[in-house]
């Protein structure tokens, strides 16, 4: 009959096998797992999907225009590479693997005004996030075609009514405990 002594080889080598007691994320959890973006009329919001919460920093250079976001201490997940956008606000996303972690690369087709934000995951967003949404800068006809149909609607003197039909895309609007989703009822 074999006995269990706590100094014995066995016992070493089950501690080894267990691993860390710590609660550091395993290497592969910290990963860029995902990059997304979508065009808004107001904005283009492009979304880094983590595999943790990670720590980051964003600069901005010139020459040419780009937002440059830092992910110390992780890595870019298999099939995460460069992403063509071309929506007149961004003109494409880069990556580049560092020793020092992971970089995105925002090019922008002009310099623009930018926020970045963390979000934690959730019911509908599993993972943790990181989100830069990038402005739209209206050329001066852009702008001259906007200002004129509001005065145009403006001095009419019609009355306009607006009819929100619901919630849309990614936005799940008002949910009740009782009858569930918004805008599955609308």
């Amino acid at each position: 009959m074999f006995r269990f002594r706590p100094g014995s080889i066995l016992a070493a080598a089950l501690v080894l096998a267990a691993g860390p007691l710590c609660a550091e994320p395993a290497p592969s959890s910290k990963q860029v797992k995902r990059i997304r973006f979508w065009t808004a009329p107001e904005k283009t919001r492009v979304v880094l999907d983590m595999g943790v919460e990670a720590p980051y920093r964003v600069s901005e250079r010139s020459d040419p225009e780009r937002i440059v976001i830092d992910v110390p201490g992780f890595r870019l997940a298999s099939g995460v590479g460069a992403v063509e956008v071309g929506d007149g606000v961004v003109s494409r996303i880069r990556v580049n693997a560092l020793s020092s972690g992971a970089q995105v690369v925002i090019d922008l087709s002009a310099a623009a005004k930018y926020r970045h934000f963390a979000l934690q995951p959730n019911k509908i967003h599993p993972r943790h996030r990181v989100v830069i949404d990038v402005d739209r800068v209206l050329s001066t006809a852009e702008r001259r075609t906007r200002d004129d149909r509001a005065r145009r609607v403006a001095e009419s003197g019609d009355i306009i009514v607006i009819i929100d039909p619901g919630h849309g895309g990614s936005k799940p609007g008002a949910v009740s405990r009782y009858i569930g989703a918004e805008k599955k009822f609308t």
